[in-house]
């Protein structure tokens, strides 16, 4: 086998959570010309990645006509293998249009929407492949490759990007620094913690543990900012100058401790190795949580309706009832585990040479 498309197309959670698969492939075959196919809501991210060799771009913003000939194109390409992450008709059109490839995917039991007509192989995740980065990593299982999870690389943000992060995390004159993002997509909007609880909890921090909150959104949540940093009693500002993903991915691995809700930011910056603390209801950890360490959950577990599976909710009693008190006692925990590792980084390896 000498080359392999790999299609996850959205949201920016899965996009994350599929490139381990991305990393497990380039470790057994280093030769392999790897492709990852994605929306260009999100193809900043493997692009990020340099274990990818060549980003396509699936136009769903730009028109009928930009994707029928998107869709023209890739017909007249041929890859060894296709891996489909995403399992349902949107990935189907692709693997349509692919026709001198040999498909991999999720079987009808794991798909949906009758994805898996149009696959050569398809794949059940064995049962404990939970998280979504098991059931993608399951899917390498066809080419005898290992499946099991590892510490992944992270994204490269580019030496401008860090430089600015670090001239943004000297700017805020605090040792050490949380960011806080209380914002989801639209459509999970019933998955946020209330803003004003965020600003609660800034200002909690800062009287804990002297950390100073800075609370980023993206577009069209400036409402959730401003209403996290009037509850901070100056405890939190807002982030500015955020122009794209990768911006915002190196001002979280500037900082101490991400706290965010179950939305992508969040495992942008997990992927990063930044301490996390992850706000969970609606859906289960075990399935959509942080992938990797360090990581703490916050979720309660004597609402009966959760986690589920609604796509909406108007009263989310699962997130209203998530207290201050749990979330503060966690990142405290990993802010002082942070300053201890700092502290021995420090500290003499050798004494009285």
């Amino acid at each position: 086998m000498q080359s392999v498309l790999l299609l996850r197309l959205s949201s920016l959670g899965d996009v994350l959570f599929a490139l381990p698969v991305v990393e497990r492939l380039r470790a057994a075959k280093p030769e392999l010309r790897i492709t990852f196919l994605v929306e260009d809501r999100f193809e900043e991210v493997p692009r990020a990645l340099r274990a990818i060799d060549e980003v396509l771009v699936f136009p769903r913003r730009r028109g009928f006509g930009a994707v029928a000939r998107h869709l023209s194109d890739l017909r007249r390409r041929r890859f060894d293998a296709v891996i489909d992450l995403q399992g349902n008709l949107k990935s189907a059109l692709h693997l349509a249009a692919l026709r001198r490839s040999h498909k991999i995917g999720f079987s009808a039991q794991a798909g949906r929407e009758g994805n898996a007509y149009f696959l050569d192989e398809a794949v059940t995740p064995p049962a404990h492949a939970v998280h979504r980065v098991d059931r993608f990593l399951s899917l390498l299982s066809p080419l005898k490759i290992h499946t099991h999870r590892e510490r992944p690389i992270p994204l490269d943000v580019g030496g401008e990007r860090r430089a600015a992060a670090d001239a943004w995390r000297e700017s805020l004159s605090a040792d050490s620094v949380a960011v806080l993002h209380p914002g989801t997509s639209a459509f999970g909007a019933f998955k946020r913690w209330p803003p004003e609880r965020f600003g609660e909890f800034a200002s909690a921090l800062a009287k804990e543990r002297g950390v100073r909150s800075v609370v980023s959104g993206g577009p069209g949540e400036e409402s959730l900012v401003e209403a996290a940093v009037a509850a901070s009693r100056g405890a939190a500002v807002a982030m500015t100058g955020v122009r794209s993903l990768l911006d915002l991915t190196a001002r979280m691995a500037a900082a101490d401790l991400v706290v965010a809700g179950d939305t992508g930011p969040l495992h942008l910056a997990n992927r990063m190795g930044v301490p996390v603390v992850a706000l969970f209801g609606p859906k289960d950890p075990n399935k959509y949580g942080p992938a990797f360490s360090p990581s703490a959950v916050i979720r309660r577990d004597d609402v009966p309706c959760s986690p589920c599976t609604r796509r909406w909710c108007e009263a989310p009693a699962c997130m209203a009832a998530l207290r201050m008190e749990p979330v503060l006692e966690a990142a405290i925990a990993q802010i002082d585990a942070a300053r201890a590792t700092k502290a021995g980084e420090r500290r003499p390896r050798f004494k009285g040479c």
